[in-house]
């Protein structure tokens, strides 16, 4: 595909393309200056200002190709969770031990009921 200048002689822009899936486009990202892109965004009469398609898998691989940031965020928000849980757990145990405290009158035994 060409776009060519308003003589229609000289050529601005070329592009070679094949479409693999049914309703893909190709794009400038950025719009007029970036590198062509296949797209499912059709931006008729409109820049190109689409999304960026990168899945959070691509992103954080991108930035921590091993794992660990997301190793160290994954074990923070257990034991965070695991943290308040043992303050609530705790809090409400002590709370209803006061409401629900009831004295059982112990039996005081001689020695002498003891012994067989």
């Amino acid at each position: 595909m060409y776009l060519v200048a308003s003589n229609g002689k000289n050529i601005i822009d070329s592009i070679t393309y094949s479409f693999e899936k049914p309703n893909e486009v190709y794009a400038r990202f950025p719009d007029g200056i970036g590198q062509w892109e296949k797209t499912a965004t059709f931006t008729p009469r409109q820049k190109n200002q689409f999304e960026n398609s990168n899945t959070a898998n691509e992103i954080f691989s991108k930035y921590d190709p091993v794992g660990i940031a997301v190793t160290l965020i994954s074990i923070s928000i257990v034991f965070i969770a695991l943290f308040v849980l043992t303050l609530l757990f705790t809090y409400i145990g002590k709370y209803f031990s006061k409401s629900l405290h009831i004295k059982i009158p112990l039996k005081k035994f001689h020695k002498d009921e003891h012994e067989i």
